[in-house]
C-alpha cells in the first residue's frame, strides 16, 4: 500500500506522511518506508478546524485482491472515533475527505471502490458519497472538539483468496450457481464502478467459503 495525506485551507498546502511496514516473523524486523509503503500506515495528523479538509489516498500497488482497515483516532484521548474496511482490487485507489461539517469531522468519498460498513442509504455503490460518515463521540469523555482533530491508522489485514465464494443466497451453501467469487464482484468494470459490493456485506451476513471444485475455476489474473 501507498498513502499520501493533504490538509488544505485558504492558499495553503501541505503533504505529510509516515508510513511503517511491518514483518510478522519478527517483531525487530519492523521498520520505516520513506516510499510512503507498507503494511501499516500512519497519517500522522488530520484536522478540520480553520477551514482545513484533509485528503486520504490509499493505494494498492500490488496485483492482489486486499481487504484493508482504517481507523480514526481522536486528539484528546487516542480512542478509535471511526472504522471502515476498504476492498481494493489490483492497483486500485481509495480516495476520502475528512471534513467540518455543522462542527462534526465527516468523512465523505465519492470513490466506488466497496467499503464496510457500505454506504450512505442514499447512495446505489458501496462509496460514502451523500453525506458520509460523521467521526463518534460516544466516548464520554471525548468531546467535539478532540475529534475535529486526531490521526488515522490504515491496517492491510490481507489478501482476498482467488476461489473464496460468497454466499449470495444465504442458504448457508457457496456452491450455488448465484453465488460469486468475491475477487469478481470487487473488479472493477469498463466504467470503473466495482460489479458487485453485494459480496462483501452477504460475505459478512451470510458467509464466503470454498466450494468443491473452486480451485478449477477462472483466475483474476
Amino acid at each position: 500500500m501507498k498513502l499520501k495525506e493533504r490538509n488544505m485551507g485558504l492558499k495553503r498546502n501541505r503533504v505529510a506522511g509516515i508510513a511503517l511496514v511491518v514483518m510478522a516473523a519478527s517483531a525487530q524486523a519492523t521498520h520505516l518506508n520513506l516510499r510512503g509503503m507498507g503494511q501499516v500506515l500512519i497519517y500522522p495528523y488530520y484536522t478540520v478546524n480553520n477551514h482545513f479538509q484533509t485528503n486520504l489516498h490509499i493505494v494498492n500497488t500490488q496485483d492482489a485482491y486486499k481487504i484493508v482497515r482504517i481507523r480514526f483516532h481522536e486528539s484528546g484521548h487516542a480512542q478509535d472515533v471511526l472504522d471502515l474496511n476498504v476492498y481494493l482490487s489490483p492497483y486500485d485507489v481509495w480516495t476520502g475527505v475528512v471534513r467540518n461539517v455543522d462542527g462534526h469531522a465527516n468523512l465523505i468519498s465519492d470513490d466506488k471502490t466497496c467499503t464496510m460498513p457500505m454506504y450512505d442509504q442514499q447512495t446505489p455503490l458501496g462509496n460514502l458519497s451523500t453525506t458520509g460518515l460523521n467521526l463518534s463521540t460516544s466516548y464520554t469523555n471525548v468531546e467535539q472538539a478532540d475529534v475535529r482533530e486526531g490521526y488515522v491508522e490504515v491496517i492491510e489485514v490481507g489478501n482476498i483468496p482467488e476461489d473464496l465464494h460468497a454466499d449470495m443466497t444465504g442458504n448457508a451453501s457457496v456452491g450455488d450457481a448465484s453465488d460469486m467469487q468475491v475477487w469478481e464482484g470487487l473488479n472493477h468494470d469498463a466504467s470503473g464502478v466495482p460489479r458487485n459490493c453485494d459480496v462483501v456485506t452477504m460475505g459478512w451476513t451470510s458467509g464466503v467459503g470454498t466450494p468443491y471444485g473452486a480451485s478449477d475455476a477462472a483466475s483474476p489474473n
